[in-house]
This record gives structure tokens, C-alpha cells and sequence, in this order.
């Protein structure tokens, strides 16, 4: 068998490494560096074929997400189980043209764009179990929960309407919770959208106030409104008289 054969998948699992090792051989497909003891990750070698970069299950805080750069063919990236504060993909992504996949569940993640997720370009986002701040910064991840809570039925039509497919496979919904406030702590963020308010006055980014509503928190009358916004037909209730009554959150960005 040629040497080449055996250098596609390599596995250095469990051997308490401190970091991504520099010898990996450059047509290694696959890459494997879990439960390692690794804090930092400031350089990632060169590895042209590389589709497949598992990193879970470390001590990783803090990530140098420019290092991806020389991975122009990855398509699964998962880092799970470590103590990430923060992700920027957004800084790296068109340097990415391949990824559609990553693991950010069992985190420190507070606050996150969709953005420095990867969206739109990544389509399966793992993002479970981290102490999401339940406040304007993730209102977009809680409208999207709140939507996809509407639908009761977990299917491409439902998550479409939502435009939150890359949220519908391999996590369940009530693990996807608050960690501050304290008042909303371990609540599921598709409970919560109720509890937000004031975010357009304090000036957040347009992908917060601009989209398509969804069903689930308050009502209102839609002949008092001047301009009444466009709602998915999830929104309706049923008519009361010569009224229509919606059921709101804030809206949800369509562009993902």
C-alpha cells in the first residue's frame, strides 16, 4: 500500500498535546486532535485537502480564526466541548468556500451573530448547550426558536418559513437555553422572545428589526396599526368580529 493511503485520516487523539501538531501529512483529508489538553490555537499547518477538522473536547478558549485560512477545502469543522468565549467565522469565511458544518455546542458562548456563525453559507450549525445572554445581542437566535416552537411539526417547510434549517437537524430544542438573566436562566430561548423588548432603540443591526414575523407573543389589533407589517401566515389567529388578531415576536431575518 502507497504511503499516501495512510496519511488521509490521522487520529491524535488523547495523547495530551498542548497544540495542533506541525507534522501532519499535506494530503491528510481528515484530522483528529480530541481530548487533548490544548488552550490555544494560534497556528493550523497548511493542509490544502483537509475537509474534516474535529477539535472537541479540549480546553480551547481562545481560537486565531485567520489559522483556518489554510484549509481552503474544509467542510466539517467542530470544536464542542471547550471553552470558546467567542466565534469569528465571519472573518475568515470566504477563505472557506467548502464549510457547511460546525460544532460549537458545550461552550462559553454569551453572544453570537449569525454572522460569526458562518451563515448563510454554513447549513448545519451545532450550538446547543452554551449560556446564551437572552437579551437584544441573540434576538435573532430566539425569534428563529420562537418560530420553529410555532410550526410544532419539525419538517424542510416549516424551518423554510423560519429560515432556520441550518437549526433543524441533530439538537433538540429545550437545549438551546438562557444562561443570563438570572431571571431567564436555563429557560429555552423559543420561550423567551416575550421577555425582549427596546431592542430597535438601542440600535441593533438591521438583521434584528427587519424580516418576516412569526407566531407567539403578544396580540395585536391590526386595524389599529397605520402600517401594519407583513406577517407569515403562521402569525394569524382567527378573526374576532371585524378584527384580526397576530400574535408577534420581532422579526426574523429571511436572508439566511
Amino acid at each position: 500500500m502507497s504511503s499516501s493511503a495512510y496519511v488521509k485520516f490521522v487520529f491524535c487523539n488523547n495523547l495530551k498535546f498542548e497544540a495542533i501538531p506541525h507534522d501532519i501529512p499535506l494530503n491528510a483529508e481528515r484530522l483528529e486532535v480530541s481530548f487533548n489538553n490544548i488552550r490555544n490555537v494560534t497556528y493550523i499547518p497548511e493542509l490544502p485537502l483537509l475537509s474534516t477538522l474535529d477539535l472537541n473536547f479540549n480546553h480551547i478558549e481562545h481560537m486565531s480564526w485567520p489559522a483556518l485560512r489554510v484549509l481552503p477545502s474544509l467542510k466539517y469543522l467542530t470544536l464542542g466541548h471547550n471553552r470558546l468565549l467567542h466565534v469569528k467565522l465571519d472573518t475568515v469565511i470566504t477563505d472557506l468556500p467548502k464549510l457547511t458544518f460546525v460544532d460549537f455546542s458545550y461552550n462559553e458562548l454569551v453572544s453570537v451573530s449569525p454572522y460569526e456563525f458562518g451563515l448563510p453559507q454554513v447549513t448545519n450549525a451545532i450550538i446547543h448547550h452554551n449560556p446564551y445572554n437572552c437579551g437584544c445581542d441573540m434576538a435573532w437566535l430566539i425569534a428563529k426558536m420562537a418560530c420553529l416552537e410555532s410550526c410544532k411539526v419539525e419538517d424542510k417547510t416549516c424551518c423554510s418559513s423560519c429560515a432556520a434549517c441550518f437549526l433543524i437537524d441533530n439538537q433538540k430544542r429545550e437545549y438551546l437555553t438562557c444562561g443570563t438573566p438570572r431571571r431567564l436562566k436555563m429557560r429555552p430561548l423559543s420561550d423567551v422572545s416575550h421577555e425582549i423588548s427596546g431592542c430597535e432603540k438601542q440600535g441593533r443591526p438591521p438583521e434584528h428589526v427587519t424580516g418576516t414575523y412569526c407566531a407567539c407573543a403578544k396580540s395585536i389589533d391590526m386595524l389599529n396599526l397605520a402600517k401594519p407589517p407583513v406577517y407569515s401566515r403562521a402569525a394569524f389567529k382567527k378573526n374576532e368580529g371585524n378584527r384580526i388578531s397576530v400574535s408577534i415576536i420581532m422579526p426574523i431575518p429571511t436572508e439566511y
